[in-house]
């Protein structure tokens, strides 16, 4: 009885691996649909109603879907830093410290990152860098989707088969 509990408890353990390596994966499409969506109401904020870049922060970290508020949370939480420090340091490190929790990868940090260089600046070169990031960040989405459509399924199968291999080899 023992071992067939301890067997059901390595295949559900195993399983949840996989499960959450599935997760990780949808999770990864909602989170860029999310940030294109912030990135391009930011976008329209700055571009065609002209409004100051501290204010948009402010209502993106209230507004923006609840995926990607930690960045624009985080970010508006160093605005009083902005005499002190360049406004890129402040949406660089906002973009690193939150990246874990909205699972981006390294190359969608960067083409997060890059935008801020620009951001508070001549109004062409921000459209210019938003514009150019949200392009970026729908190619991403669709690489991530295709990854979503291509290995979901295997990650959940390979987490239970691999927990079921393994028992079969204990016993």
């Amino acid at each position: 009885m023992i071992h067939i509990l301890g067997a059901i408890f390595i295949v559900g353990a195993c399983g949840v691996v996989g499960l959450e390596q599935s997760y990780r994966l949808r999770a990864r499409v909602r989170v860029l649909t999310a940030l294109i969506d912030a990135l391009n109401r930011l976008h329209g904020g700055i571009v065609q109603n002209l409004r100051p870049l501290p204010e948009l922060i402010e209502i993106l970290a209230d507004e923006a879907p609840q995926q990607v508020r930690p960045f624009f949370s985080v970010l508006c939480g160093q605005l009083d830093k902005l005499g002190e420090k360049p406004f890129f340091v402040l949406w660089r490190a906002a973009a690193e410290e939150s990246c874990e929790k909205l699972y981006l990868r390294e190359k969608e940090t960067e083409a997060l990152i890059e935008p801020g260089r620009v951001l508070g600046g001549d109004l062409k070169a921000q459209d210019r860098a938003l514009t150019l990031c949200l392009e970026r960040m729908k190619e991403y989405r669709s690489e991530a989707y295709a990854e979503l459509r291509e290995r979901s399924r295997l990650y959940t199968v390979l987490g239970f088969s691999g927990g079921l291999l393994f028992v079969i080899i204990l016993l």
